[in-house]
């Protein structure tokens, strides 16, 4: 059974596991993309980053993101990243609304 992943080979020779439409493959192509701007405004979301319930507390599945992550800053040592994360609320915003607000985002401030 395929686990949904693919093999990309980064500028560095290094290859990483990644999901075809993951945050990886996304910053990947905006990296690479020499019409593509850096900008304020385009952020991507991970994709497979999971928190222990009521913890900031990251669990073990989403090292494979960060490790992918970590070797894409290796081998574009010129990018630089911003994070930003978010936490959802207990108010009156729905299942679904408080889901999307539990993320991580990342946008390229320099490459």
């Amino acid at each position: 059974m395929s686990d949904g992943l693919v093999e990309k080979a980064l500028a560095d020779g290094t290859n990483i596991r990644i999901a075809a439409e993951g945050v990886e493959s996304k910053l990947i192509g905006f990296i690479e993309d020499s019409s593509k701007a850096v900008d304020k405004t385009t952020w991507f979301t991970f994709d497979r980053l999971e928190f222990e319930t009521g913890s900031a507390n990251l669990k073990p599945a989403s090292s494979a993101q960060l490790g992918n992550i970590a070797a894409i800053l290796k081998a574009y040592p010129n990018v630089n990243l911003k994070l930003g994360g978010y936490t959802d609320n207990t108010g009156h915003a729905t299942q679904e609304g408080r889901q999307k607000n539990r993320r991580i985002d990342v946008r390229v401030s320099k490459k």
